[in-house]
Order: C-alpha cells, then sequence, then structure tokens
C-alpha cells in the first residue's frame, strides 16, 4: 500500500512538472535575468518573461497590453491603492505586496521599500535606489550583486537587438 502511494505521489509531481519544463523548452536561449534583494528605490522592467516579487511598502504598476500572451499577471497584498489607469495598466499601492507576471510582454515599475524581484526575460529595465545607507542589492545575469545606485542604470535582459544601419 505504501508504494502504491508512493507511485501516485511521484506520478503526479511529474504531471504538475512536465508543464514547467515543456514552457522552460520553449523560452528563448537570450533570456536575461535580474535579481533584487530588499531594496528601496524604483525598478522598472520593459520585457517578456517572469517576473515574481513581494515588498514591505511599495506601488506596483503593471501594463499587460496583451492579456492573452502570458497568464495574466496577480498582485496580492493589503492595499491603500487599486486603480486601473487604462484598460491593460493598474496601480497597486499598499504593504506586503506580491505580485508576478508570467510568460508574456509586460511594462511593470516597482517603487517602494524592502522590494524582491526575480526576473528572467527578454526586454529592458532599470535600477534606481533611494540615497540611504543601506538600499538593497542587484545582480544582472549571475553577476556579483551590487548596492542600488544612487542614479538610475538602465540595462538590457538577455541580448539586446542587433542595430542595423
Amino acid at each position: 500500500m505504501a508504494t502504491m502511494r508512493r507511485v501516485l505521489v511521484l506520478c503526479a509531481l511529474i504531471a504538475l512538472l512536465l508543464p514547467a519544463f515543456a514552457a522552460a523548452g520553449t523560452q528563448a536561449g537570450d533570456d536575461g535575468i535580474l535579481v533584487v534583494k530588499e531594496a528601496d528605490g524604483t525598478i522598472g522592467i520593459v520585457a517578456r518573461g517572469s517576473m515574481i516579487g513581494s515588498c514591505d511598502y511599495c506601488t506596483v504598476t503593471i501594463d499587460d497590453p496583451n492579456p492573452n500572451d502570458g497568464a495574466q499577471p496577480v498582485v496580492n497584498g493589503t492595499f491603500d491603492l487599486q486603480k486601473d489607469l487604462t484598460d491593460t495598466k493598474t496601480r497597486w499601492r499598499g504593504t506586503s505586496i506580491r505580485f508576478r507576471a508570467i510568460g508574456g510582454f509586460v511594462r511593470m515599475i516597482v517603487r517602494g521599500v524592502g522590494i524582491n524581484l526575480s526576473v528572467v526575460a527578454h526586454g529592458q529595465g532599470w535600477v534606481d535606489g533611494d540615497p540611504t545607507p543601506f538600499d538593497g542589492t542587484w545582480s544582472l545575469d549571475g553577476g556579483d550583486r551590487r548596492s542600488m545606485p544612487d542614479d538610475r542604470i538602465d540595462f538590457w535582459l538577455g541580448t539586446p537587438p542587433t542595430q542595423t544601419g
């Protein structure tokens, strides 16, 4: 009986993981990776891919211009503001916010304190820390973690487009 339960659990686990492996196999090999830890400031992402994050207190603005190209963005937390800015763009502000946008093209801006963000995507972004003694860290493509910058730094996630002339 215990062996049968193990087999069923293993089959269920495989069934859950197969879609993730299939999706990973279709992602472009030129995606970039951004990791932000306990940051105070502003992070912007304009990209196609996966973005998962949280913050202690922040404003999250997500524009999802094509709701059919990936999962709908999900935002949870204790809000003191939730406002639809357009048909595709919403802003949330509050505490203990958790958010994710998986698989499609989105424009996301997170501004606040205690921001944690993991991104695997292709596009561009920026980081801009608050001028405080410790305002968190960020790293790009597995590089060394750096303190959030006092001035905005723009970057590419993945391979930048080629210039034609």
